[in-house]
């Protein structure tokens, strides 16, 4: 779900003893400003020991030389106190900054940014002989936040990462005083240093004082545990192995090489996805939460084994018809179609308010606009399965994860998957949905039932600001037969010619809330032959 943390909990680090001189300049409280990107580092590498109280550690970067820029720009947690920070072993001059804008300076920060600040160091001329690499190296400490024995979770609060923070950095740790640890997926043993598979934004560790109990499940290592560490009980489970087991059938193994799926109640009742860890909050022992736990599976593949940007969030919409939508669809079609009128609901008291943006600019962590990524994401790939058809739509899925597994993909990216599958031309599909706040809103006039001709006329209108929108209806027939019929509406009104051998008492538009579209009073929208039209 939208709440935060998916990619966006990234690693901490804490204070080591150094020999360094502390740094020269900490303002105090500087105005917000918005921090462009800058180069990206090479490589990092932290050291990270976990006290009872404290977390200690110290973080490395390196820039080649000659690629490095003017200063190196990194966020950090504001809970942390910033001890030393060299450029090549001599003390460095820096500053900090709030933070206010993503990376492009162009729009408001993404909640992962809200609890970190700017770090901007200066990078002087290189001396001579020039080393082939420039190391940054910072200190910093604050207080360990309270985790269960064998898990060490570092939040938002927790963040230190270059800036922008999608930077693709890999990871080398050192885990001293950790017996076992899994990271991103990967278990380390004791006292080794991890290099991540891949670059990752988000590190979760988990760590036990005994083995894991690793199961082997459609190629991956999954571990379920419960609140104390031990195993999860069997029902448990066997659910969570049926869940990953379905999911890997539909679209290739887990992206990482071991799944552990660990209970969390403190921060809520919603699951949450990292790499090679879910937190299952209170729903590992609800079956009836199984839609929010495959929800949070599928992001192994589609936004954390395929990365969404940090603006632009295509993965939560995605999920949510994969798992949310179509396991209540499975379970019983009147539950689905009761989701989505909840959806259309939610949206429709969005509409017009500031809230109201484009789903190519969502960015998760908003919980105002997180029916914009959630509700709109999810009609938008609905509608799109059914323009393209169910294998079509897979195919251009899985062709997303075969070309962008391990890396990033925006929504440019997606069209390119899907456009390769598609009979005709999806650009208006696209444009109309990703780059438009709002939605139309249906109404159905008059109808007429020609009895010569065994047919009901009946017109069909969209209300939306800008031009029509490029819609598929289904319309029913009331009556004995109750039959239904998609019709296309790509303008303001069209007059439907349906087949009925004999006359309905009414027709109604979108009878099961299947188009994205503002909610009437009442809805859905019906007409009564010969009676007065709905709106």
């Amino acid at each position: 779900m939208p709440d935060l943390p998916r990619r966006t909990l990234a690693i901490a680090a804490l204070l080591l003893a150094t020999a360094a001189a502390p740094a020269r300049a900490a303002p105090a409280a500087p105005a917000a400003l918005a921090v462009p990107i800058a180069a990206a580092p090479d490589s990092a590498w932290l050291r990270l020991t976990f006290g009872p109280e404290r977390l200690t550690g110290l973080a490395r970067f390196w820039y080649r030389t000659g690629a490095e820029p003017a200063e190196a720009r990194l966020l950090l947690g504001t809970a942390y106190a910033v001890g030393a920070v060299t450029v090549d072993g001599a003390p460095a001059d820096w500053s900090e900054t709030a933070v206010d804008a993503d990376s492009s300076g162009r729009a408001p920060a993404p909640a992962t940014w809200r609890a970190a600040r700017a770090l901007r160091i200066a990078l002087p001329a290189a001396a001579t002989p020039r080393p082939t690499a420039r190391l940054v190296e910072i200190a910093y400490a604050g207080a360990r936040r309270p985790s269960p024995p064998w898990a060490f979770r570092l939040r938002s609060g927790d963040l230190f990462h270059p800036l922008d923070p999608g930077a693709p950095i890999a990871w080398r740790l050192e885990l001293p005083g950790v017996d076992a640890a899994t990271v991103a997926g990967n278990v380390v043993p004791a006292g080794a240093e991890l290099r991540t598979p891949r670059p990752v934004t988000a590190l979760y560790l988990l760590g036990a004082a005994a083995p894991l109990p690793w199961r082997a499940v459609a190629g991956t290592r999954l571990a379920c545990l419960a609140s104390d560490g031990a195993p999860a009980p069997a029902a448990v489970r066997d659910r969570l192995e049926r869940l990953l087991a379905g999911a890997a059938a539909d679209w290739g193994p887990y992206p990482w090489p071991a799944l552990a799926i660990v209970p969390d109640t403190t921060r809520g009742d919603r699951p949450r996805a990292y790499p090679g860890v879910i937190e299952t909050g209170s729903a590992a022992g609800d079956p009836a939460d199984d839609a929010a736990l495959l929800h949070e599976l599928l992001h192994g593949w589609f936004g954390l084994g395929v990365t969404a940007p940090p603006r632009g969030d295509w993965s939560e919409g995605l999920c949510a018809l994969l798992a949310d939508h179509d396991l209540r669809a499975a379970a019983s079609p009147a539950a689905a179609a009761a989701f989505r009128r909840g959806l259309l609901r939610r949206f429709t008291a969005l509409a017009g308010t500031p809230g109201d943006i484009p789903l190519s600019d969502y960015a998760p962590g908003d919980t105002v606009t997180d029916i914009v990524g959630y509700g709109k994401g999810l009609f938008f790939f609905l509608e799109l399965r059914r323009e393209l058809g169910g294998p079509r739509f897979a195919a251009g899925l899985r062709r997303l994860l075969s070309r962008h597994a391990g890396g990033a993909a925006d929504w440019s990216d997606l069209f390119r998957c899907f456009a390769a599958a598609a009979p005709g031309d999806l650009a208006p599909f696209f444009t109309a949905r990703l780059d438009r706040p709002g939605a139309p809103r249906l109404s159905a006039g008059e109808a007429t039932w020609d009895r010569s001709r065994r047919e009901v006329r009946l017109t069909v209108s969209q209300r939306a600001a800008g031009e029509p929108w490029p819609l598929q209806l289904r319309l029913r027939l009331e009556g004995l037969s109750g039959a239904t019929v998609w019709i296309a509406l790509d303008r303001r009104e069209r007059t439907c010619r349906l087949p009925a051998a004999l006359p309905p008492a009414a027709v109604t538009v979108d009878p099961f809330w299947e188009t994205f579209r503002l909610l009437g009073d009442p809805d859905p929208p019906r007409t009564e032959l010969g009676g007065r039209p709905g709106r």
